[in-house]
């Protein structure tokens, strides 16, 4: 089964492609199912599993966490948690850390993939961190919209580590580039 676990939808601000259109868009070049990764937010979970039903299409949730000091993307076993709601691993008064996350889905024996972790957008990353942060599940070595060189450094990261290796789109714009944040994406 091929996972896209990096999908951007209308449910992220700045994005304009909808759910069903991701689906159509994965199902179309061979995809078997998404992670819904939307930035910071959650999407309406009664819509998320209606449209998978109506599409016979698995679709999963996630958070795309804009940690401190660098990029997750957060799943829990049962997105219904109202741990995993409330993103508990948020503060009100600063940007939670990649530990505050992962200390939240060990919790709910949740994942924690590294987003791009090589990808310096102007923004927090987590590059060699990487090689010192416990409890990730998951890096992300193949994103759709960055470059060879960032995608490059996870996989050596994940050979070195013994993480297991995973692939996403990053996309939810029309045009198919990636998100609002990053300022020139590649191919």
């Amino acid at each position: 089964m091929l996972i896209d676990v990096h999908v951007h939808t209308a449910f992220s601000e700045g994005f304009t492609v909808t759910a069903a259109e991701a689906v159509e868009r994965c199902r179309h070049i061979g995809i078997d199912a998404i992670v819904l990764a939307e930035c910071d937010v959650i999407p309406d979970l009664d819509e998320v599993r209606a449209l998978s039903e109506d599409m016979s299409f698995p679709i999963f949730v996630g958070v795309d966490v804009d940690a401190a000091d660098g990029r997750v993307i957060a799943i829990a076993p049962d997105p219904t948690d109202e741990r995993f709601v409330s993103q508990s691993w948020a503060s009100h008064d600063a940007r939670p850390t990649v530990r505050d996350v992962i200390e939240a889905l060990t919790q709910m024996d949740g994942v924690v993939i590294a987003a791009h972790p090589y990808l310096d957008d102007g923004g927090p990353f987590l590059g060699d961190a990487l090689y010192d942060t416990e409890g990730l599940t998951a890096v992300e070595v193949l994103c759709g919209v960055r470059s060879r060189l960032s995608n490059d450094l996870a996989l050596e990261a994940t050979v070195a580590t013994g993480l297991p290796a995973v692939g996403g789109s990053d996309t939810g714009r029309a045009s198919g580039s990636g998100s609002t944040r990053r300022s020139s994406p590649t191919r």
